[in-house]
């Protein structure tokens, strides 16, 4: 059996996360209304002459690759001199669409099997960095977002986003702060064989994460081995935090006699559950009643912790 006294849990006196103030906001808005631009062009416009473009290209004589000229990414200026005319070709082209180019090759070229021969090189747009921008007149706010009218209501749209989202991350510091004060101030001894268990589950959790991660994480994928010394200690890392904050969490709940009630469970569930789709993507995370019952009192302790340790917004 393990062993675990509980430290202070109340009237801690933490400190507040830092917020933003109206300066930091107006700055968020404007990057993102700048990123919304850059996404739109690189869906709507095509490559124009000083263009930053990355492509990928793959190069073919007769049919046969030639290895030596095939690049995953390969970034120039459209227009740059020191780049043959047929990268030229770009001009007219949006993201992720495709050109080619035929370049001949005399007997200075330092591959000896295409000296003189044609080589076709087929490259495709990955990505583009446009010299200009269009200005952000109202039309294209339309086009960009078609539930705002004008650049002021995209502002503000973008504002509530970014503030409803400010709101959350400050939120979320305070409740993994005054977790790790918790934990910090209690005191606790592991059961080996209860470790070795929740070390096991995680281990095996992390591997199907890792594996069915998209795009694939090659490097953690090459990693996922339990005997490899660095994954290992990820994991018991994990674990002991898992175990640590489950204990706070189920201590609390008896000390506090904070429970949830049939009524909150069945409310809760049905804000999960609101067509078919929700209801398969819900079960995913939650085989079980109890499971999402863990779930929602796990909130509830959290929420009461930070009413009794912070001013929560």
């Amino acid at each position: 059996m393990h062993k675990f006294i509980l430290g202070q849990y109340k009237n801690l006196n933490l400190a507040e996360p830092k917020g933003f103030d109206q300066k930091d906001l107006e700055k968020a808005v404007l990057e993102s209304i700048l990123n919304t631009v850059n996404i739109w062009c690189k869906q709507n416009t095509t490559v124009e002459e000083e263009d930053v473009i990355i492509i990928k290209v793959e190069a073919k004589e007769r049919g046969i690759l030639v290895p030596e000229f095939c690049q995953n990414k390969l970034q120039y200026k459209v227009g740059d001199k020191s780049y043959l005319k047929e990268f030229m070709n770009a001009i007219g082209k949006k993201l992720g669409e495709s050109f080619s180019m035929e370049i001949d090759f005399d007997e200075t070229c330092v591959i000896e099997r295409i000296r003189n021969k044609k080589v076709n090189l087929y490259a495709t747009i990955t990505d583009v960095l446009y010299k200009k921008i269009p200005e952000i007149t109202d039309d294209l706010v339309q086009k960009m977002e078609p539930d705002c009218r004008t650049l002021d209501e995209m502002k503000a749209k973008y504002a509530a986003i970014l503030k409803s989202r400010g709101l959350a991350n400050i939120y979320q510091q305070k409740r993994d702060l005054v977790l790790k004060t918790i934990i910090d101030n209690s005191s606790y001894e592991f059961d080996e064989d209860e470790f070795d268990q929740a070390l096991n589950t995680i281990i095996e959790q992390t591997k199907r994460s890792i594996m069915n991660s998209n795009p694939p994480d090659i490097d953690r994928i090459m990693q996922i081995n339990e005997n490899d010394a660095y994954f290992r200690m990820d994991c018991e890392k994990v674990t002991r935090q898992m175990i640590m904050e489950n204990l706070v969490i189920n201590e609390i709940c008896n000390m506090e006699q904070i429970e949830v009630t049939t009524e909150e469970f069945v409310l809760e569930k049905a804000k999960y559950t609101e067509d078919e789709a929700a209801s398969e993507e819900f079960i995913k995370y939650f085989p079980t009643d109890q499971s999402f019952e863990l779930y929602l009192l796990r909130e509830k302790v959290l929420h009461w912790l930070c009413l009794n340790n912070f001013n929560v917004y």
